[in-house]
């Protein structure tokens, strides 16, 4: 969440920004988490407008493509307008670790230094979509945007664009096929399904366990997939848990075989609003589940405290970057597969 500590810290960045003089090169290092650590609302917003209507984005279900279309709005340095607070004759090298499925450049940390496909109108179709109906100043300020009243963020034609360099250096990609290579040396066959999985996570974990079910029954394989789920909460009462943990409770409740494990991780070790990082789904997990309400805990998003009876919790701690979610299905011999 946005806080003052970003806020101070986005200052400290313009008052270093002001100090550039004209040929000098400027490295901007990006990664996931910058839209929420590098707030600088747009005059009239104010901090606290800025929180609530993510926290509201993120209650509703909202993608994050969808999330960072309304911060960049609703934002000074967002969506290509960092550069605006840069001299225009510098050379301008971002630097950028992915935490977006597809990798855009202007969905993550909200694209400070990329053009912005994005408008004011579609921000205000996006707080419409997820019935959004506060604050009021932020709300005002993007229908006075959608008015045309106020200055689209940096558009691809922009001059200011044709001294700047955004680069690729890490994405969910890279980690999943390191994990495969890590796989493969332990005498796994590893394939990596892909980077791009999203949508619901109880329905992400559900195809695991389908996924799960159709592999043979000899050898042993591991199949790796990334991407970023949402959990679209209830309206009171939700529990402890993340989108992780969540479609590997969704996992548990429809996996028939002992043979295989399942595990569900983020891979900045922070799951939601847990301190796991993430759930395993093993076979002592089966067996513990028996008596376990597993539907219950589903229905009121408190995965955590299911997976926390089950001894089934990952935890890893802060690891200090965020390329997204990593999901491995590992298939061992030895054990019998029907549950």
């Amino acid at each position: 969440m946005p806080d003052r500590s970003g806020l101070e810290g986005t200052k400290k960045i313009l008052n270093v920004l002001k100090k550039v003089q004209k040929n000098d090169l400027v490295f901007v290092l990006i990664s996931g988490g910058g839209s929420a650590l590098m707030p600088f609302p747009a005059s009239g917003v104010s901090l606290a407008d800025k929180k609530r209507i993510t926290v509201l984005l993120l209650r509703s279900g909202a993608s994050i493509d969808e999330i960072n279309a309304v911060r960049k709005h609703l934002s000074a340095v967002k969506g290509g307008q960092l550069l605006r607070h840069i001299d225009g004759a510098c050379t301008v090298i971002s630097l950028i670790v992915s935490d977006v499925v597809g990798d855009d450049p202007e969905v993550i940390a909200s694209g400070p230094t990329c053009a912005d496909r994005s408008t004011f109108a579609d921000a205000l179709k996006i707080l419409k979509k997820y019935h959004i109906k506060g604050p009021d100043a932020a709300l005002a300020h993007i229908v006075s945007g959608a008015k045309g009243e106020i200055k689209e963020t940096p558009k691809s034609w922009d001059p200011m664009f044709s001294h700047v360099h955004n680069m690729m250096i890490g994405n969910n990609a890279t980690a999943c096929a390191n994990a495969v290579s890590y796989l493969k040396k332990q005498g796994m066959h590893g394939v990596h399904l892909g980077s791009e999985f999203d949508g619901q996570a109880r329905d992400f974990g559900r195809f695991l366990a389908r996924l799960a079910s159709d592999l043979g029954s000899t050898g042993s394989f591991a199949i790796v997939a990334g991407g970023e789920t949402t959990v679209k909460l209830n309206k009171s009462r939700n529990g402890v848990g993340g989108r992780n943990q969540e479609a590997a409770l969704a996992c548990l409740l429809e996996l028939k075989r002992h043979d295989i494990a399942v595990a569900c991780m983020g891979t900045d070790g922070i799951d939601g609003n847990s301190d796991a990082a993430g759930a395993l789904v093993s076979r002592k997990t089966i067996a513990l589940a028996i008596d376990v309400d597993l539907q219950k805990y589903l229905g009121s998003h408190d995965s955590y405290h299911a997976f926390k009876q089950l001894h089934s919790l990952i935890f890893t701690g802060h690891t200090g970057t965020n390329v997204n979610d990593i999901a491995i299905i590992c298939k061992a011999p030895g054990f019998p597969a029907k549950r």
